[in-house]
């Protein structure tokens, strides 16, 4: 039996889990990024997911441990409390300062009771198709009721409806098991689920898309909650090919906007009461309404009508994307449902309730109130920001304006300073062409008056002995100061 605990709580309780000295697997949140849908439950999920992936297959029991922050206690009990789930028991073991340890006992039962799966084709990828069916006859193979479960196709008309006939005929022509049924003309998937409700056997009945397929599990995961009494619909999670896994949820709020999330692959029990009345007024999927998702309404009027539900925590129905089907990801087309689905909802509930649709349509009415004022109090907080982003600007742009004059006039400094400098640069060359032509004229009249002296004998000698040394020097003298320190200065 593995124990888990999420990495943050690890880091956060370390010495207490430390003192323990037991092994667990300490699992950051990066591994269960791709669970969506019901937050309080990913990690739960996942390490469900990963305890019967690896430890039930197709059928059996086996347990894990999961070490839960005590500030987090109260929202996991509720998560869990939510599913109505047979699939599990537990109980907790062992508590520290911050954690309580909760063991697990996961069980899935080989079934006892037959079960009808409704599969609506149209226009197939048949190697989808193919998969989708043997997927199914693997799942009800693994059943105590093999022999007397049935799958249903619905052809809705298709382009290709040869193809489909043929590839029933040559793979599962011995099949008795699998019939096959097709619509005199394209309905809708609405229609060909009711259609194939109507020719269902068996009061417990399982929908599946022809492009998806299932875990050997989910049949059974599905009856063993349906054969509990009272039990009306049970979903499971559902798993994407990027392996993101969308995590089925009930919400306990008594309100009505749509808040239940389950996706097509669901299971129902067509002979409970509370889908009996149903069946009795109206059909279980809307046919009227086909610019909607037809599992969204159902996920609203079951709501609406009081049905009881179960969630089964593990990802065992695969949806794949394909060509033929509709587009999930279309957001727009998501938020139009989310406000319009409601409305068909309670049209088909006051066939059955008008006292009932009254209070629904009172209880959507108020909901969308709420969230009128919602969107209200975002866009008054939004204007806010936006004008404090307007006013932010504003100074920006004075600011930007203050410093391009500042700019402007330190250019005009600049270019001051460079006239200047140039100026300087005119001078000094004056000056050195100046001390260099000054040098030249003196070196010539020393050179003259030396001449001129050297007639007298007498006074050429004592001027050789005395004022040359001085007249020399000093000249010596000017010129280094000049060659040194005037001429590179004046260069620079």
């Amino acid at each position: 039996m593995k124990t888990w605990i999420r990495e943050c709580d690890y880091l956060r309780f370390r010495d207490e889990i430390d003192q323990l000295k037991s092994p667990f697997i300490s699992t950051p949140e990066g591994h269960y990024v791709k669970f969506t849908g019901a937050e309080a439950r990913y990690f739960f999920d996942f390490v469900l997911d990963q305890t019967i992936t690896e430890g039930i297959p197709g059928y059996g029991s086996t347990s894990m441990q999961i070490w839960v922050a005590k500030d987090d206690l109260h929202n996991f009990n509720n998560s869990l409390r939510l599913l109505n789930s047979t699939l599990f028991t537990y109980r907790y073991t062992q508590e520290t300062p911050n954690l309580v340890l909760a063991e697990f006992v996961v069980t899935v039962r080989k079934t006892q009771l037959p079960i009808s799966v409704v599969i609506p084709a149209y226009n197939s990828h048949i190697p989808g198709l193919k998969r989708c069916l043997a997927s199914v006859l693997y799942a009800i193979d693994a059943t105590e009721s093999a022999a007397s479960s049935e799958i249903i196709v619905i052809d809705d008309c298709s382009s290709n409806s040869e193809d489909i006939q043929s590839l029933l005929h040559t793979t599962y022509g011995a099949e008795q098991r699998v019939r096959y049924f097709r619509l005199p003309q394209n309905s809708g998937v609405a229609t060909a689920r009711n259609t194939g409700v109507s020719h269902a056997k068996h009061p417990l009945v399982c929908f599946l898309d022809h492009d998806d397929n299932i875990e050997i599990t989910h049949i059974n995961l599905c009856v063993q909650e349906l054969e509990r009494g009272g039990v009306d619909l049970v979903a499971t999670n559902m798993r994407f090919p990027d392996q993101h896994i969308f995590c089925a949820h009930l919400s306990e709020h008594k309100g009505f906007l749509i808040e239940n999330g389950f996706g097509s692959g669901v299971a129902i029990n067509t002979s409970s009461p509370n889908v009996k009345a149903l069946l009795g007024a109206d059909q279980l999927y809307n046919v009227k309404n086909k610019d909607h998702f037809e599992d969204w309404e159902l996920n609203s009027l079951a709501k609406l009508l009081g049905w009881r539900m179960v969630i089964v925590p593990f990802a065992s129905y695969f949806y794949e994307y394909t060509d033929t089907g509709r587009d999930s990801t279309n957001l727009s087309l998501k938020r139009r449902s989310g406000l319009t689905t409601p409305l068909f909802a309670i049209q088909r509930v006051q066939k059955i309730s008008l006292g009932q649709a009254h209070y629904c349509l009172t209880e959507y009415c108020e909901a969308l109130i709420h969230q009128l004022l919602d969107v209200e109090a975002r866009y008054e907080k939004a204007a806010i920001e936006l004008r404090r982003t307007q006013v932010a600007y504003t100074d920006a742009a004075n600011s930007l304006v203050t410093t391009r004059h500042a700019l402007d006039a330190t250019n005009h400094a600049l270019n001051a300073t460079r006239d200047h400098c140039t100026e300087i640069h005119a001078q000094l060359f004056t000056l050195r062409a100046t001390r260099e032509n000054f040098l030249a004229l003196a070196k010539d009249l020393v050179r003259v008056f030396e001449a001129k002296l050297a007639r007298r004998k007498l006074a050429f000698f004592t001027y050789r002995l005395t004022f040359r040394p001085a007249i020399y020097g000093s000249y010596r003298s000017l010129r280094y100061l000049y060659r040194h320190l005037i001429k590179p200065w004046s260069v620079a």
